[in-house]
C-alpha cells in the first residue's frame, strides 16, 4: 500500500511538472496572440491587461496582409520555397552521406567522418564571408539558388543518419543484395523507409532553421522579390516608426506553417527521437 501511494504521489508530481512546463511553453504564443489582437495604443498603455476589450485580430491580419510597407504573402511564399527545398535537399544529401559513412567500406572513411565532425565545430558566422565570396564569384547573389545551395550539406543531419544506419539490420541489407539491390537501391528502398522517424525529426529541425534564417537571405537576396518572411518582418521594425500590432500579426502568420508541420509530423518525431536515443 505504501509503495502504491508513493507511486501515485510521484505520478502526480510528474503530471504537475508537465502542466507547469506546458504553461510556460504556451506563454510566448499567448503573448503573440494577445498583442496581435491589440492596437498600438493598447500596447503602449502602462500595466498589463490579459486581453484587449475590443479584439482587432482579423483587422490587424488583413492590414498586415495588405502589402502596405512590405509584402507578407510574397515573403511567406519565398520562405516556404526556401525551407521546403532546403528540407528535401538536405535530407537527401545527408542521408546519402550518413548511409555511405555507416555502410559503405572505403579507404578514407575515417578521414571523411573527421572532416564532417569538424564541420560541426565551425560556427556558421565564421563561414559567412567565404560563402558570400563564393556565391558572388558563381553569380548566385540575388538568386534563390544563392540562398539555398550553400546550406544544402547539413553535417549534423549526416552524423545523425550515420548513427542510425550503423544499427541498420545486416539481414535486411543482405536480403536487398539477394534481390539485386546495390548501395543506391538499398539506401533508397530499404534504408530511407526504415528511417521515417529520424527523417521527420530532422525535417522539422531543418525547416525551422531555414524558416528562421535572417542574415544570409538578407545579404544574398538583395531585391525585395527575394525577401523571406523574416526579412519582411524587419521592415515593420527598422522603419522610422515601429508598427507593433503588424509585427505581432506578422509573427502570428509566420507561426502557422511551423505549427502545421509540427502537428502533421509530431508522432513520427517522437518515434524518431526514441529510436535515435535507444540506438535501434
Amino acid at each position: 500500500m505504501a509503495r502504491i501511494r508513493a507511486r501515485t504521489i510521484a505520478d502526480a508530481l510528474v503530471l504537475l511538472l508537465l502542466i507547469i512546463g506546458a504553461i510556460l511553453f504556451l506563454i510566448p504564443f499567448y503573448v503573440v496572440l494577445r498583442n496581435a489582437s491589440s492596437s498600438d495604443q493598447f500596447l503602449m498603455r502602462p500595466g498589463w491587461t490579459l486581453w484587449p476589450q475590443n479584439s482587432q485580430l482579423l483587422a490587424n491580419i488583413r492590414e498586415t496582409l495588405s502589402g502596405r510597407g512590405a509584402d507578407v504573402l510574397r515573403g511567406m511564399w519565398v520562405s516556404v520555397v526556401i525551407a521546403s527545398v532546403g528540407v528535401v535537399g538536405q535530407i537527401i544529401i545527408a542521408s546519402m552521406a550518413g548511409y555511405g559513412l555507416a555502410r559503405v567500406r572505403f579507404r578514407y572513411a575515417r578521414q571523411v567522418l573527421v572532416l564532417v565532425l569538424l564541420a560541426l565545430l565551425v560556427p556558421s558566422q565564421a563561414a559567412f564571408i567565404p560563402r558570400f565570396i563564393l556565391a558572388l564569384e558563381l553569380g548566385l547573389v540575388d538568386t534563390l539558388a544563392g540562398i539555398i545551395v550553400p546550406s544544402l550539406f547539413n553535417a549534423f543531419a549526416a552524423v545523425v543518419y550515420r548513427q542510425y544506419f550503423l544499427d541498420f539490420p545486416d539481414e535486411t541489407e543482405a536480403s536487398g543484395r539477394m534481390d539485386g539491390l546495390g548501395y543506391w537501391g538499398t539506401w533508397w528502398r530499404l534504408g530511407m523507409p526504415a528511417a521515417r522517424g529520424v527523417t521527420a525529426s530532422l525535417a522539422v529541425i531543418i525547416f525551422l532553421t531555414e524558416w528562421n534564417s535572417f542574415l544570409w537571405p538578407l545579404i544574398v537576396g538583395q531585391s525585395e522579390r527575394l525577401w523571406t518572411i523574416q526579412v519582411v518582418m524587419s521592415a515593420f521594425v527598422f522603419n522610422t516608426t515601429t508598427v507593433f500590432h503588424r509585427v505581432f500579426a506578422g509573427a502570428l502568420i509566420a507561426l502557422l506553417p511551423i505549427t502545421i508541420l509540427f502537428v502533421a509530423l509530431h508522432r513520427l518525431m517522437v518515434k524518431g527521437v526514441s529510436l535515435t536515443t535507444l540506438g535501434v
